[in-house]
């Protein structure tokens, strides 16, 4: 049997007909919960070794409550044989991703599939349209074979026993057992800092490599020490220090003027720089002034600070 009815649907039982055919749970009326409703309707109208596939929403996998006791009910009676992930936008009148229940009647399950759930992780597997997704023939012959095969695939299918669901409060995610998210990019810091390609990941290519003839040898070069460099490093002052340090200031404790620093003394500065006076500058007459003056400000209509002028030689913007 194969179908595809409409999700998330209300429904309600008065008036309902055939009400023997939900003896696994009654799903809640109101929110729009009515999938799983449509999932025990299939299986009551199945022959004794009939198969049923349907179209549902992820939801009926993992939600709670009432639901959870369905899905809890129709496992105790080994009813799931397989749960399909498949891509979004793939059916007409949703975006939204789906799954494919491949459902069986009552203890009509082969000896090798009881007691046994197989998740498939196609979601992968389509090719994207202008409006629509598809599913092309490869990816259909994937899907196919992995469910016919019935045995784990890295990174896209896994059989697990219904015990191990029992444990996971028959939670039917099909991420939590069948997860096909790539690994995180290993980060070597030393090739980072060093530059190079970390012999881990020349390991790992190693096979293909050897498929196609390529010999590492003859194009890396293997490397054991990090590359060093030999230009000294000098631990003295690039810029002497302000205020500079002559006889009326004095080195400060520690500083690269003291000689018990164990720094390399500092020649004392230029007699200009502590003894060049400018008579009227701001009143300061004896205040030690460096012998270059910057400009007051630099800007429209500013201009440099004549020698002795005080404040007749600041910038005209100062008004």
């Amino acid at each position: 049997m194969l179908s595809n009815p409409p999700f998330s649907l209300n429904y309600s039982r008065d008036g309902m007909r055939l009400s023997n055919r939900f003896r696994w749970g009654w799903a809640p009326g109101g929110g729009k919960k009515a999938d799983l409703m449509f999932v025990q309707h299939m299986v009551a109208v199945l022959k004794a070794n009939g198969v049923a596939a349907t179209v549902m929403p992820h939801g009926v996998l993992f939600r709670g409550g009432a639901e959870r006791d369905i899905r809890t009910a129709l496992l105790d009676d080994d009813i799931i044989e397989a749960v399909i992930g498949l891509a979004p936008n793939l059916f007409y009148g949703t975006g939204i991703p789906a799954c494919v229940l491949v459902l069986r009647a009552p203890a009509s399950k082969p000896a090798d599939r009881a007691g046994k759930v197989l998740f498939i992780n196609a979601d992968h597997e389509y090719a994207a349209g202008r409006t629509q997704n598809y599913l092309l023939p490869e990816h259909i012959e994937k899907i196919v074979y992995a469910y016919e095969a019935f045995t784990d695939i890295p990174g896209y299918a896994r059989v697990v026993t219904c015990d191990e669901l029992r444990g996971n409060d028959d939670n039917l995610n099909i991420r939590r057992y069948a997860d096909n998210a790539p690994p995180p990019e290993p980060h070597d810091v030393r090739a980072h800092l060093h530059g190079g390609i970390p012999k881990a990941e020349v390991a790992d290519k190693a096979d293909p490599f050897t498929a196609h003839g390529f010999t590492t040898e003859a194009v890396f070069i293997n490397r054991t020490t990090p590359t060093t460099t030999s230009r000294p490093v000098s631990t003295a002052p690039r810029f002497p220090r302000w205020p500079p340090t002559t006889p009326a200031y004095g080195p400060r404790p520690g500083s690269p003027g003291d000689p018990a620093s164990g720094y390399p003394l500092v020649p004392p500065p230029p007699a200009s720089w502590v003894k060049r006076r400018f008579p009227g500058s701001r009143g300061e007459a004896s205040t030690p002034r460096p012998a270059f003056v910057p400009p007051a400000r630099v800007g429209r209509g500013c201009r440099f600070p004549a020698r002795g002028t005080g404040a007749a030689g600041r910038c005209s913007a100062r008004r």
